[in-house]
């Protein structure tokens, strides 16, 4: 069966489409996937990530078709963004609260 592992950067996404046989666990897809040696930063046990936009473990067995997405940390609690919009719009300034890429 067929999966699609893929990891979204600010620049770039990575996308990495295979076999794998029935079975398997999201961890292992990943695994066989390679796509930790391209991404070092990804060689962590507590890996975020979902299915098709849902958040599943890494001990799900994967289905076939499935996309596989890891996700990256929030740089910023989106209830935090609010509120900074709010106070920066009633003092008229720019609106920016993420790094710059």
């Amino acid at each position: 069966m067929e999966v699609e592992v893929v990891y979204a950067l600010p620049t770039e996404q990575k996308c990495y489409r295979f076999e794998v046989p029935p079975g398997i666990t999201v961890q292992m897809a990943i695994d066989l996937s390679k796509i930790t040696q391209a991404i070092p930063a990804l060689q962590t046990p507590d890996l975020l990530v979902g299915i098709w936009g849902k958040r599943v473990t890494l001990e799900r067995v994967v289905r076939p078709n499935d996309r596989i997405e890891i996700y990256r940390p929030l740089l910023i609690d989106p209830k935090k963004v609010r509120q900074l919009l709010v106070k920066t719009e009633r003092k008229g300034k720019k609106r920016s609260f993420y790094p710059p890429r």
